[in-house]
């Protein structure tokens, strides 16, 4: 794993020796970033973050803040040690929250962008956009960007429309935007 981008362009990142976690390959990471085009002072939820290469990716290309949310403590530890090498605690912030649990709960932030890399085949991804059609977490205009299996179909909401889907193998990336 490494950054692919910005100011800490080329690094590479710590990473578990057990994969427990399914990273997002570069090739991925590289054409979500694409699509987004620019998170320059934005305000970024990685939410079943994993390894945190797509959050620490943001920071590297200029996001204001990013929250890293993941109840597995190694993969909290990873991103820490991640952050630390890198100089960027002080733009982040670590939750040790199941991120279901998370999004349910009743708080007063908002985020531009929306990562959602949830474990394939369980129901994840079309939990997430159910909740959040029916909160104000995203701003207006905001982007959720959900990394699911090619197989699991998303059904659309309210708020919510999808911009468009691209596959890699089989990792399909949706974006949708919240709408007013």
């Amino acid at each position: 794993m490494r950054i692919i981008s910005g100011e800490k362009k080329g690094v590479r990142l710590f990473s578990l020796k057990k994969r427990k976690i399914r990273p997002t390959s570069d090739k991925v990471k590289e054409a979500i970033y694409n699509i987004l085009t620019s998170v320059e002072d934005k305000r970024v939820l990685d939410l079943f973050a994993g390894s945190g290469a797509l959050g620490i990716e943001a920071l590297s290309r200029g996001a204001d803040e990013v929250v890293f949310v993941d109840d597995s403590s190694s993969s909290l530890n990873l991103i820490r040690k991640n952050l630390e090498k890198l100089g960027l605690i002080d733009k982040s912030r670590i939750v040790k929250k199941d991120a279901i649990r998370f999004l349910k709960a009743e708080f007063e932030e908002n985020f531009d962008i929306i990562f959602a890399d949830p474990p394939y085949g369980k129901g994840f991804c079309q939990k997430v956009l159910e909740i959040l059609s029916g909160k104000v977490i995203l701003n207006p205009d905001g982007v959720l960007v959900i990394e699911h299996h090619k197989k699991e179909k998303l059904e659309t909401v309210r708020n919510l429309i999808l911009l468009k889907e691209r596959k890699y193998g089989d990792t399909l990336v949706s974006f949708f935007r919240k709408i007013s």
